[in-house]
């Protein structure tokens, strides 16, 4: 819809995680279930709203855990895993497992999980039981790529420092059969940070 597309027009442009830290705590709340209950918020909007709570500190903030687990168990099938996929995409320190765990509250946690884990039972029952891609995890120091032996980054000296390990990266294509260079959100590759 047209509002839809005003609501992440504006979404995109503005600093939400700052919009929700100034504004008043039940404005902030207000704007996300009242977005929600209305359908205004597509899997984008949702996932910039998520980024902005998980940015500004979810762990002994319960209003704001109760947000998160809003957004997603109001988003299902493909859309939870288009979600899941933006909130894995970007590219620091925030990703969906971080903010699970970061719930601190075991009812919204538990209610998360359950959650993806029925969607993701869903999804795979229409895809007559295959799995929609495969996620890789991966370190990069010593994994895909040499750290030289410089400790605490690794141990192997067996290549100079920073050098790429030959047929690293055409491994993590191969896994990441899903890969479609045109869907940004895909996200299959998640490198963990120390």
């Amino acid at each position: 819809t047209q509002d839809q597309a005003l609501l992440m027009q504006v979404l995109s442009r503005i600093s939400v995680g700052t919009l929700l830290e100034v504004a008043w705590h039940k404005t902030g709340s207000e704007l996300i279930l009242r977005s929600l209950r209305e359908g205004l918020l597509n899997v984008t909007s949702k996932a910039i709203l998520l980024d902005a709570l998980q940015k500004r500190g979810l762990r002994a903030q319960v209003r704001r855990q109760r947000l998160v687990r809003a957004i997603f168990v109001d988003t299902n099938g493909m859309d939870l895993t288009r979600l899941k996929n933006l909130v894995d995409y970007g590219g620091d320190y925030y990703n969906l497992n971080n903010m699970i765990q970061t719930l601190s509250d075991a009812d919204i946690r538990n209610d998360v999980k359950r959650h993806i884990a029925k969607e993701a039972h869903l999804v795979r029952q229409a895809r007559c039981g295959s799995c929609v891609g495969i996620k890789v995890l991966s370190d990069v120091d010593d994994t895909l790529y040499s750290s030289g032996g410089h400790f605490p980054a690794g141990c192997d000296r067996s290549y100079p420092r920073h050098t790429l390990y030959p047929g690293c990266l055409q491994l993590f294509q191969f896994l990441d059969t899903s890969w479609d260079p045109v869907d940004v959100t895909s996200c299959n590759l998640v490198f963990l940070s120390a």
